[in-house]
C-alpha cells in the first residue's frame, strides 16, 4: 500500500492511503489505456495522474494533458484513440455538451468523465452521450481511482 498527498483535493490534504486494486500475475496480458485529461489546471491533472498511476500501477497506464477544450478537441480529432476522457466541464471556449455530443456521434465507445466543481445540468446528458460518471471536484483520491476502474473494467 502507499500513499499519495493530495491538496487538489482539499478536504483529503493529508496522506491517504491507495490500495492497488487488483495484482495480476506475469501471465496475465496488459491492455494499454491511454486516459485524455482536460484541465485548464496542470497542478490537477498531475494530480489525476498520480492518484490513477499509484492506484493501477499493475496497468500501462499513459496520459494526455489538454489545458482547455479547444486543446481538447484538437488532441480527440488528431488522436482519437483514447480509452477514457476526464474533463472539467467548466472548461471555456467550446460547449461541453455540444463536445461530448459530437463525440459521441464520431467515437460513440469514447467514454467521458466529467470532474468539476459544479453539476452541470446532467439531465441533458442522460441516456444520450458516452458520460459515464460525474466528480464533483472536490473528491477523494480513492472515489476517482474506482470510477475509473469501472468505466476501464481494470
Amino acid at each position: 500500500m502507499s500513499c499519495v498527498s493530495l491538496d487538489l483535493f482539499p478536504s483529503d490534504s493529508k496522506q491517504i492511503p491507495l490500495q492497488n486494486n487488483q495484482s495480476l500475475s506475469s501471465e496475465q496480458k496488459i491492455t494499454p489505456k491511454r486516459i485524455l485529461i482536460a484541465d485548464g489546471s496542470r497542478k490537477i491533472a498531475q494530480q489525476i495522474k498520480w492518484v490513477l498511476k499509484d492506484s493501477f500501477s499493475n496497468y500501462d497506464l499513459t496520459f494526455v494533458h489538454s489545458k482547455n477544450k479547444s486543446e481538447m478537441l484538437e488532441t480527440l480529432q488528431s488522436e482519437n484513440s483514447f480509452d477514457l476522457v476526464i474533463f472539467d466541464w467548466s472548461l471555456d471556449e467550446v460547449s461541453a455538451l455540444g463536445t461530448i455530443q459530437y463525440f459521441d456521434t464520431v467515437a460513440p465507445t469514447m467514454p467521458f468523465i466529467v470532474f468539476s466543481e459544479k453539476i452541470h445540468n446532467f439531465a441533458l446528458t442522460q441516456g444520450q452521450s458516452n458520460i459515464k460518471s460525474w466528480l464533483l471536484k472536490p473528491t477523494r483520491p480513492q472515489r476517482l481511482a474506482d470510477i475509473v476502474e469501472i468505466v476501464l473494467d481494470l
